[in-house]
């Protein structure tokens, strides 16, 4: 985890900070996780997201590009991104902040 996300977002006090900010989310629990994967991880999935095939979904209400699956996607930065968010230990982290189980 330690490669994908920085290390202010590992620390005990940025934890305990996103976990209050959950439970008070208005209108519904949540927070936002600003710094919490490092900024060379982000530049990389930038770019390569970059060289992804997108396709246009449109409909009465909304328009928007889509990519594929990103687990089959051939850039190695996705693939590395993709099986993080699939970890336990990420999925462990964000029932610690939440209190929702995850996984």
């Amino acid at each position: 985890m330690r490669e994908m996300v920085s290390e202010d977002a590992l620390s005990g006090e940025y934890v305990a900070q996103k976990m209050q900010e959950c439970m008070k989310g208005k209108p519904f629990s949540h927070a936002v996780f600003d710094g919490f994967v490092r900024k060379e991880v982000v530049a990389g999935l930038v770019k390569a997201f970059g060289k992804e095939i997108f396709t246009q979904q449109r409909a009465d209400l909304f328009q928007f590009s889509q990519t594929l699956d990103l687990h089959g996607s051939s850039q190695k930065v996705i693939k590395q991104f993709v099986a993080f968010l699939d970890s336990t230990e990420f999925a462990a982290h964000v029932t610690r902040v939440t209190g929702v189980k995850v996984k």
